[in-house]
């Protein structure tokens, strides 16, 4: 085990053990494991952070010409849906950046007073179009008086990833966002979620459903079809819902899940709860 552990971390660790049995050669080679793991950990943090801070100051540059420019009166209507398009995808980028950023550090953010229904209008925001083309409808029953105290970016992040999932796997369907207790309700009635797959979707790159559509044979125009064409599309599938999930334990918030693929009753509810 010693010998084992010692080819993951070659280097003299931060720690000398002063003795020389088996015992001391052994906590001598998990220190220097822990060094590689602190290292590593530091070095992730700092690239998120640096990547942040020298991507977004590029990034408002494109959002401000390109809002300025749709300010033009002479710029036409398709145009101005472009210049709006820049902005959504400019802002996408930036909410995407500083997800990296939350994941990495492992920490909450400042607790306020979030409107809920507010809150997801604005993850929706961003995402309607790529929606709307999917054929996915969101209906926001959240109360306009329901407020929570909690880290607004945080449940942003959550949300936009629980309406990507849905575009992708659920649409064309409808995604109903409800309130329940301390927490909210986000339920489509899509194809649904196989039982076998179900204990797995929190996990980095699990697909089940993903592939199980395109083994089904989805439609052409079908995003599952239209991500196929890039590996790196492919990959980004089977992370949305390992991010929120990361980001509700960072939180304290609980994210589960229930689904059933039955032909009269077919659907996915995902549960969040802040407390």
């Amino acid at each position: 085990v010693t010998d084992r552990v010692s080819g993951w971390a070659p280097r003299a660790p931060a720690i000398k053990v002063d003795r020389d049995d088996g015992a001391g050669r052994l906590i001598e080679a998990f220190s220097r494991v822990q060094d590689r793991v602190e290292q590593s950990i530091a070095q992730e943090r700092e690239f998120s952070a640096n990547l942040s801070h020298e991507v977004r100051t590029p990034l408002t540059s494109i959002r401000t010409d390109a809002e300025m420019a749709a300010l033009d009166a002479a710029v036409s209507p398709p145009l101005r849906d472009r210049l709006a398009r820049i902005m959504q995808n400019v802002d996408e980028i930036g909410s995407t950046l500083e997800t990296a950023r939350a994941i990495s550090s492992a920490e909450a953010g400042p607790r306020t007073q979030v409107v809920l229904a507010e809150c997801l209008d604005d993850a929706w925001s961003g995402l309607n179009e790529r929606g709307q083309r999917a054929g996915l409808v969101l209906v926001n029953e959240l109360p306009p008086t329901a407020v929570a105290e909690l880290d607004r970016y945080g449940l942003l992040i959550v949300l936009r990833n629980l309406i990507r999932n849905a575009i992708d796997h659920a649409a064309p369907a409808t995604l109903r966002v409800t309130a329940q207790g301390s927490g909210l309700v986000v339920t489509d009635d899509g194809p649904g979620i196989a039982a076998p797959d179900l204990p797995f979707v929190f996990e980095r790159y699990y697909r089940g459903r993903w592939k199980d559509r395109l083994e089904a044979g989805a439609p052409e125009d079908h995003p599952a079809k239209a991500g196929t064409t890039s590996d790196a599309a492919a990959q980004e599938r089977g992370l949305g819902l390992a991010i929120a999930k990361r980001v509700c334990d960072t939180q304290g918030w609980t994210l589960t899940v229930t689904s059933s693929t039955d032909s009269d009753r077919h659907h996915t509810s995902f549960f969040l709860q802040f407390a």
